[in-house]
């Protein structure tokens, strides 16, 4: 896949994602920051064992995204089940059998 088509597919998802995450989430996520082909996002959780907690989310697209799934990872500590506390890396079953419409 072309370097520009990645970027264009990147570019639509940030967009799509700017005018739902407020809704989406019920307030509890906000973008902070665009690069290149990665998004941060702030979660604040209203309710539960980390409510008024702030984590930071750094979501990574490859260079053959969308036919290769994002990595995301959280930048802040956080323990639990699905999280690899050596990289921070999210483990699911849906990033590793990912198709462009899920």
């Amino acid at each position: 896949m072309s370097r520009s088509s990645t970027r264009r597919s990147f570019l639509k998802d940030v967009q799509q994602l700017y005018r739902t995450i407020e809704t989406s989430t019920d307030g509890q996520a906000t973008i902070i920051g665009v690069n290149e082909l990665s998004v941060m996002i702030s979660l604040n959780p209203k309710s539960g064992d980390n409510a008024h907690a702030v984590f930071t989310v750094r979501i990574q697209c490859p260079p053959d995204y969308p036919l290769e799934p994002p990595q995301i990872f959280f930048t802040t500590p956080i323990y639990h089940p699905f999280v690899c506390i050596e990289s921070w890396h999210i483990c699911l079953s849906m990033l590793s059998e990912w198709t462009r419409y899920v």
